[in-house]
């Protein structure tokens, strides 16, 4: 066991070494490099120059929201993962890790990813910001009773059908408001 291990116990009570190694695997390195490699050339296609350090930090803060969404994703599913033999020796189904502590990493890097972008980046635009916060919030509580329920004979799929339109009109009016409040903000009718 290294240094900078500490101490969790599986359901049989052994303790077992949560290694820096197991929180990184978590955050599915090899995905994350797509979602980097994007971002790249999402920075470099941009219209106008951008500074060095803010590029590095919007690909650093897009890398961190990447890798929370895995590892909140990981902590979601750790139990169909223990079921499967491709994803069993994970480090939360193969019991090296606590639930509690991949949950509050995917967490922490979520939250720092957003906060890091926009103090260094800057803000959105209020409409945009406030239509994102909105649209986000209806989409979780339609999106919660698809995780809940379990499925039967008759499934009809109805609240999967109906997360899915959801999920269209969301790009529409997300993009709708990133427009509008452009529009807004050239035309000076907001700041």
């Amino acid at each position: 066991m290294s240094m900078d291990a500490t101490t969790t116990s599986t359901a049989s009570g052994t303790p077992m070494p949560t290694e820096w190694r197991d929180f990184f695997t978590l955050t599915k390195p090899r995905v994350m490099t797509l979602v980097i490699f994007t971002a790249i050339c999402g920075v470099l296609a941009a219209p106008g120059s951008i500074h060095p350090v803010l590029g590095f930090t919007a690909i650093l803060a897009i890398s961190m929201g990447a890798g929370g969404s895995a590892v909140l994703n990981m902590w979601w599913e750790a139990d169909i993962d223990a079921g499967m033999k491709r994803t069993m020796n994970r480090p939360l189904p193969g019991g090296r890790m606590r639930r509690e502590d991949a949950r509050d990493f995917g967490i922490f890097l979520s939250a720092v990813s957003v906060a890091l972008m926009g103090v260094a980046i800057g803000g959105t635009g209020w409409i945009y910001g406030m239509t994102a916060v909105t649209l986000s919030a209806l989409f979780i509580l339609l999106a919660w009773p698809v995780g809940q329920r379990m499925r039967s004979e008759d499934d009809k799929m109805l609240p999967e059908k109906k997360l899915f339109k959801f999920s269209i009109y969301y790009l529409f009016a997300l993009f709708a408001a990133l427009v509008l409040d452009r529009v807004a903000a050239y035309q000076g009718w907001i700041a």
